[in-house]
């Protein structure tokens, strides 16, 4: 236990400047001119360098984070450019930049905001490692970065224009003499947009604030919002609308109506109030009279059976007899018991007329046949060509 204490204290205690010298030199990510500044920091015992504590992979995260906004915020970056004189210009430019970086960070998305400022500072990076590349001074605006990260994001055009590039035939061009001249303030720029970048990025990544409920004001304990006056929904209509109250009221009432009452007489059943409030029983035993209802459906029936009768006698069709004796040839009467053979017309017949030509069979094979093909076998077809909308 006292081991596991001693290590904590090590732990969380502040490094020495000789540490965090060693990590701000060995410190990957920054450029020289960031660099130089944190190691400046640790020299001079900035307050901020020396009181971080933690193991060196935490000190090494917090030293890049603390190099990167002072480089951002102080304009540091431009020691190691030939120009090495900072006048109030280009302390105004680098305020501008910071201010159009923040708009571009509340007017748009962060995720698109962030790419936006990674293109911009890889296209700046270029220029500075290179100023008389002239491929990277010169972009055509139909190229998709220059036209998704740059002209539809709201102030990437502001930020070029500012470096100094020019808008002119469908092309984003800056002459080598601006680019050479304006090497400050364009490193400046990669920095500052680099720290923009990680600030974005950990917005982007920072959990969502927990979101406080309330109860309702009116004491119901359901929880509330602040667009209903923090009361439930149910409160706020109360509040807002006494008339539903009263339309409730009314609506209980009717259904109070609707409930069903027991018979006057006191027999026990229900009433009705088309018997006077009293069950079928008691109101015919007081006189009532019930009347029964017209069924029409037997006069349906008898109707439909005359029809048919009538159309049959037109036509002049016969009717089919019915086999009674299926212990018999239905064509010679020859007894067959219960060896007797089933037709598809519907008769029985013997061993000599089981055939469908012996006894003229009115059942059409043919077309069952086909019907039974034609079940069995479902066509499949394609239309030939494809038809072409005008």
């Amino acid at each position: 236990a006292t081991n596991k204490t001693m290590a904590t204290t090590q732990r969380d205690a502040p490094l020495d400047s000789a540490a965090l010298r060693r990590l701000a030199t060995n410190l990957s990510g920054l450029s020289e001119s960031q660099r130089e500044l944190l190691v400046k920091m640790v020299d001079d015992g900035d307050a901020a360098v020396t009181s971080l504590s933690g193991s060196e992979d935490e000190v090494s995260s917090q030293l890049l984070l603390i190099a990167r906004r002072r480089a951002a915020g102080d304009g540091v970056a431009a020691m190691d450019t030939s120009a090495e004189e900072e006048d109030d210009g280009g302390e105004d430019d680098s305020e501008r930049v910071r201010e159009i970086l923040r708009d571009m960070a509340t007017r748009n998305k962060l995720p698109l905001a962030k790419k936006s400022a990674g293109a911009i500072r890889k296209m700046l990076r270029k220029i500075v490692k290179k100023p008389g590349d002239a491929k990277a001074r010169r972009m055509p605006t139909k190229n998709i970065i220059i036209k998704k990260y740059v002209a539809d994001v709201k102030g990437g055009m502001e930020i070029l224009k500012l470096a100094g590039f020019e808008v002119a035939d469908d092309y984003v061009t800056m002459s080598e003499e601006v680019a050479r001249a304006n090497l400050g303030l364009l490193q400046t720029m990669v920095d500052q947009l680099e720290a923009a970048e990680g600030d974005m990025m950990a917005l982007i990544n920072a959990p969502p604030k927990p979101i406080k409920r309330q109860r309702c004001k009116g004491g119901c304990g359901f929880f509330a919002e602040a667009a209903t006056d923090y009361m439930c929904s149910v409160c706020y209509k109360k509040k807002n609308n006494p008339s539903s109250s009263s339309s409730s009221s009314s609506s209980s009432e009717k259904k109070e109506d609707n409930v069903p009452k027991r018979c006057i007489e006191g027999c026990g059943f229900f009433g009705s109030p088309k018997f006077r409030d009293m069950c079928s029983k008691c109101f015919v035993k007081a006189g009532g009279v019930i009347e029964k209802p017209k069924l029409w459906h037997k006069k349906l029936r008898r109707a439909v059976t005359k029809l048919a009768a009538v159309y049959r006698f037109r036509k002049g069709m016969k009717v089919r007899a019915v086999q009674t004796n299926k212990r018999r040839c239905w064509a010679c009467r020859k007894k067959v018991g219960l060896g007797g053979f089933d037709c598809r017309c519907g008769y029985v017949f013997c061993a000599k007329h089981r055939y469908a030509n012996e006894h003229d069979c009115p059942f059409d094979y043919r077309r069952a046949h086909q019907k039974k093909i034609a079940k069995e076998n479902e066509t499949v077809s394609t239309k030939k060509f494809d038809k072409i909308d005008q």
